[in-house]
């Protein structure tokens, strides 16, 4: 945390462009001292104060940097808008009208709709906005004054917003056609396979995240018919049971895709996965975790051998069906193919992978960071572990 006076001593750099003070490093400050400070750095386009939870942060504070820097382009306020009111985002969108980023996720429902509407009317330029777990904020009539008014939006997030009704969606379907990144996780919309095809139909989607959305083969049909530039795609436990067949038209017709999470989710199986792998040999990252059944080495070999760039694999077990995610045959084959492998998660392989495996790994891939070997049932010994830390500097591991 910084002090008052460390604040103050920022003041000196007039010709700042871009400050940051993220992850209570202001929750000894006071508010007066901030507010002090927002008059400073006239050349300011970028401020991002997300993650503080102290008494510095409050709307006051927001109200006094956006009077100060009217020419700000870049606000971050995720997770620092607790004690905040509506008249904050409202002063933002008076005096900030060359906001292209604005983020004030995890708000707590402080943000009345009309002023994220007040967002929309005032910021035409805006392009990045970020409103997960806002409460009651988001509402047809907030949505479509964004929509309607920012033409160049790119990023929506309305993640974690379980109260957010459906009809904001064919909104974004009309209005939003530059979109290229949704997340709409954690909503409850109920079934939205009509309104995604509405959305991926006019728009050049790249990211979606659907995790936890009432999506079935039809929403996945039309990904796949419409997002061919696909970069990134997240499912898990959808409640509309995505088939292999979903996720396999996927594979076909996205062959730039780069991330895919299907965590526990009915879509992935070692068929759809070894798709995958045939079709998109950019994969850089991929979850298949809690799949148990459903996905076995099959599908992970054939990513490993097919996928030179994958950085990240995590293949996570489950307590329950007692059959293996992976074994040790396919962690092999991913020391051999996967080089530049950042990290690797075996979590609840219930002993099926094993010091031989996690050795190849430490020996083929020097670039690991992350190994996450947590309820391997003794599999992993800790000599194994030490193995891996002498061989791969500054790696980071978990579960033994």
């Amino acid at each position: 945390s910084l002090a008052a006076a460390a604040v103050e001593s920022l003041l000196g750099f007039v010709a700042l462009t871009e400050l940051s003070l993220t992850d209570h490093t202001l929750d000894e400050v006071p508010e007066a001292a901030l507010i002090a400070a927002a008059a400073g750095f006239p050349r300011l386009l970028r401020l991002d104060l997300s993650r503080n939870a102290g008494a510095a942060v409050t709307g006051r504070t927001i109200s006094a940097f956006a009077v100060h820097h009217q020419q700000l382009e870049h606000l971050n306020v995720a997770g620092a808008l607790g004690s905040a009111s509506s008249d904050c985002v409202d002063g933002i969108a008076t005096h900030c009208k060359r906001l292209q980023f604005l983020d004030v996720s995890y708000s707590h429902g402080v943000i009345a709709p009309d002023a994220l509407a007040a967002v929309g009317e005032c910021c035409a330029q805006l392009q990045h906005l970020h409103v997960a777990f806002t409460g009651n904020t988001m509402t047809a009539a907030s949505v479509a004054s964004i929509a309607k008014n920012c033409p160049q939006l790119r990023t929506l997030d309305l993640s974690q917003n379980p109260n957010i009704a459906a009809d904001v969606l064919p909104v974004v379907a009309e209005h939003c056609a530059n979109l290229t990144s949704l997340n709409l996780s954690y909503t409850t919309f109920g079934p939205i396979d009509e309104h995604l095809t509405g959305i991926v139909k006019r728009s050049s989607l790249q990211r979606i995240d659907l995790r936890n959305c009432d999506v079935s083969d039809v929403g996945l049909a039309a990904i796949a018919r419409h997002c061919n530039h696909l970069l990134e795609l997240r499912l898990a436990k959808n409640v509309g049971k995505p088939t292999s067949a979903g996720l396999e038209a996927i594979a076909e017709r996205c062959p730039e895709l780069q991330r895919l999470e299907v965590r526990s989710c009915e879509a992935a199986t070692d068929a759809s996965i070894a798709a995958i792998g045939r079709h998109c040999p950019s994969l850089r990252e991929l979850d298949v975790s809690e799949n148990s059944g459903r996905v076995a080495d099959e599908g992970v070999l054939s990513v490993v051998r097919h996928c030179p760039k994958l950085r990240i694999l995590r293949a996570d077990g489950s307590f329950s069906g007692g059959k293996h995610a992976v074994t040790d045959a396919a962690i092999i084959e991913v020391a051999r193919f996967c080089r530049k492998l950042e990290e690797l998660s075996v979590r609840l392989t219930q002993g099926s992978v094993t010091d031989v495996s996690i050795r190849q790994i430490a020996m083929r891939c020097p670039r690991l960071r992350v190994l996450d070997v947590s309820f391997s049932d003794g599999a992993i010994s800790g000599e194994c572990v030490a193995f891996v830390k002498s061989s791969c500097p500054g790696v980071r591991v978990v579960g033994v």
